[in-house]
């Protein structure tokens, strides 16, 4: 018994882990976006960079099982 709940918990943390790896890496686009020489673009490359930054702001929700980390 004890070693099926592990296994459960393993899983779980996994599914966790890399859910919020992927929140994270998702807000660095944003930094790395406005960090780049898009005041020294054209027009349409800084349209599409604001673009990007409005995009990646948006929190990315995982689903699993009708449960979310984030309300």
């Amino acid at each position: 018994m004890v070693l099926y709940q592990y296994c459960m918990l393993l899983e779980i943390f996994l599914w966790c882990y890399y859910g919020n790896e992927v929140i994270l890496k998702t807000r660095m686009l944003t930094d790395s976006a406005y960090k780049s020489d898009w005041v020294s673009c054209c027009e349409e490359y800084r349209k599409k960079i604001l673009f990007i930054m409005l995009r990646t702001q948006k929190i990315q929700k995982f689903k699993r099982g009708g449960f979310s980390r984030y309300p």
